[in-house]
């Protein structure tokens, strides 16, 4: 089968398979990532714990522009004994604008916290998925191993268990678990010694 020399096999890596490589340019590959980004952002946003810290940093910064067109309506007034009041309706106008600003960089910061552990979890949650996946896949493929090891060591036992003399079918059925419980322990005191032997031999430990 020919294979289009401007388009890449499908187990290439850095690319989606079936890309153009001609159109596969720095500013197509700028796009998808900006895509992705903006897939996740929108993602992140649906947390309960980010929308309850945007809906308080709106809020903060609600108070904080009506602080700061408050403080647009007050004139400037300099301290005079004649018009004290003026001087301090303008320093608490002053004053609550400052308080507004302080209360939205803490919702800022807040709702930044919420955004990365938002984020940590989704993290965690994709790696806990995979592990799963990756622990089922691992103990199936055990355990088939140890299947076809049961019947291969089986089908030998069953020869020599004709070849001696035993009687097949039901007979051989009801002591082969004995037998093959009595093998698995004999192939593990093996393996404990070929593992003292090595440990011997490398003059590490001495037994």
């Amino acid at each position: 089968m020919s294979v289009d020399p401007m388009t890449e096999r499908n187990d290439e890596r850095g690319r989606p398979p079936g890309t153009n490589i001609a159109n596969y340019t720095p500013a197509t590959r700028a796009q998808r990532l900006g895509e992705a980004d903006k897939a996740l952002q929108e993602e992140l946003e649906k947390d309960s714990g980010v929308q309850a810290a945007r809906a308080t940093l709106e809020q903060a910064q609600a108070k904080l522009t009506l602080a700061q067109q408050y403080r647009n309506t007050v004139p400037w007034a300099p301290y005079e004994r004649r018009n004290d009041q003026r001087h301090r309706d303008w320093q608490n106008a002053v004053q609550a604008v400052q308080e507004a600003k302080g209360a939205v960089a803490v919702a800022e910061k807040a709702y930044h916290a919420a955004r990365n552990d938002a984020a940590a979890s989704r993290t965690s949650a994709r790696f806990r998925t995979e592990e799963d996946a990756r622990r089922k896949r691992q103990e199936a493929e055990q355990e088939r191993h140890a299947m076809l090891e049961e019947a291969t060591a089986k089908e030998k036992a069953y020869a020599a268990w004709l070849a001696v003399g035993g009687q097949g079918g039901d007979a051989f059925d009801s002591v082969w678990p004995g037998m093959w419980k009595a093998e698995l322990k004999r192939r593990t005191e093996a393996r404990v010694g070929e593992q003292e032997r090595e440990l011997r031999a490398s003059g590490r430990y001495s037994f």
